[in-house]
């Protein structure tokens, strides 16, 4: 009967399956992580908006209620943006150094924020479809982030390769529980080749945001990369709040 309800909405066990994952993660992230992992998720929040951007231009999915958007956008958004930090930073701990700098860090998340979704309206405006819009925002977004962040490159590579993995897998599992769960994306409108039944549109986006949202999470955190072992040298001061931003 669950599976049956599950199949029913599939979009809903997507977003659980996700968020399951970000919760497993967390008893294993160092303070460091385990913080600005939550961070990132409640900063991606607002982006559970932007499904209506893409709809129904390249999918419509059955949702458990509707207002605007739903209640697994929401989820989404919060799994994504924690799971893709954690997996772009996780390889990197060792030598991350984390400051987050007072209310500096809204200002800059608001910049980035319009700026992005700036750059995806401009495509959407000369008829560039949504996801190709979107992955093209990130594209530049993340280009932005990188002259601005030096050798930050090695998180938004981290992220691109583990994040994209997991994203795959748990859209995977998803299809062969849900197999219908494919007719909910605008077949016409989709590029065409699918990647082990998964849409090549789906995993091309997912790996978009794996690199820029990282890069864009650790420009925000202020992360410095040093060498091995050069990261914060105690728990309680991997993380350090600075209210006046110096």
């Amino acid at each position: 009967m669950l599976l049956d309800f599950f199949r029913s909405y599939p979009y809903f066990l997507w977003s659980l399956v996700l968020m399951a994952a970000c919760l497993a993660a967390l008893p294993f992230c160092q303070a460091n992580l385990r913080r600005t992992m939550v961070m990132s998720g409640l900063l991606m929040l607002p982006f559970a908006f932007t499904s209506l951007l893409i709809e129904p231009g390249y999918w419509l999915p059955h949702r458990l209620c509707c207002f605007l958007t739903g209640p697994e956008d929401f989820i989404i958004a919060f799994a994504t943006g924690g799971l893709s930090w954690i997996m772009a930073s996780w390889p990197l701990r060792r030598r991350l150094r984390v400051e987050v700098l007072g209310w500096r860090i809204l200002g800059r998340y608001v910049v980035g924020t319009l700026a992005g979704l700036s750059v995806g309206g401009v495509f959407r405006l000369f008829g560039v479809g949504p996801l190709a819009a979107m992955v093209l925002a990130f594209s530049i977004f993340g280009v932005a982030i990188f002259w601005l962040g030096g050798r930050l490159w090695q998180v938004a590579l981290s992220g691109f390769v583990g994040f994209t993995a997991l994203y795959f897998a748990v859209v995977k599992v998803v299809f062969l529980l849900c197999p219908e769960f494919i007719h909910q994306w605008n077949e016409p409108n989709l590029w065409g080749p699918r990647i082990w039944g998964v849409p090549i549109d789906e995993i091309t986006g997912a790996a978009g945001f794996a690199a820029a949202w990282p890069l864009f999470m650790a420009y925000l955190f202020c992360v410095r990369i040093g060498r091995d072992g050069e990261g914060d040298p105690t728990p309680q001061s991997r993380v350090r709040i600075c209210a006046d931003g110096a």
